[in-house]
């Protein structure tokens, strides 16, 4: 999944949020098309134990993470906005995990990828949103 996320990135020719839709688009189409693996992904390993809960929480990160390099170009095109602190970057990321888990447990599978724009629109006003609290960026 992170390969073929990483490969949508790099193949879209947009601005930071081009990129950043391109990225959550394929996230959830993966999910969205691979059924078992969307369930594993997002329900089994909790139940696997500690340490793949671990693991869980790692993926989350490297999740923020994808989000930190799209939120670093937008600060390259507006010096006022500030990259999010980690644990704001996971707030946002579980956040996403949690509604697309709702939306899997709700039999909504199919529908996850048009949920694209909306997760693109959300991750936005949260950069702009930290910004705006916290104008000197955590400094």
């Amino acid at each position: 999944m992170v390969e073929r996320i990483r490969a949508a990135v790099r193949g879209e020719d947009g601005d930071w949020r081009s990129r950043l839709r391109a990225g959550l688009r394929t996230y959830l189409e993966v999910l969205a098309s691979e059924p078992r693996f969307a369930r594993t992904h997002l329900f089994e390993i909790h139940a696997a134990g500690p340490r793949a809960g671990a693991e869980r929480d790692a993926a989350i990160r490297r999740f923020a993470d994808r989000y930190r390099s799209s939120f670093r170009a937008a600060v390259a095109d507006r010096p006022s906005l500030h990259v999010p602190t980690d644990d704001q970057l996971f707030i946002l990321t579980a956040g996403v995990d949690q509604l697309v888990c709702a939306r899997v447990r709700a039999g909504e599978l199919g529908s996850l990828p048009a949920m694209a724009d909306q997760l693109t629109t959300t991750a936005v006003a949260f950069l702009e949103g930290v910004a705006a609290a916290d104008p000197d960026g955590g400094s």
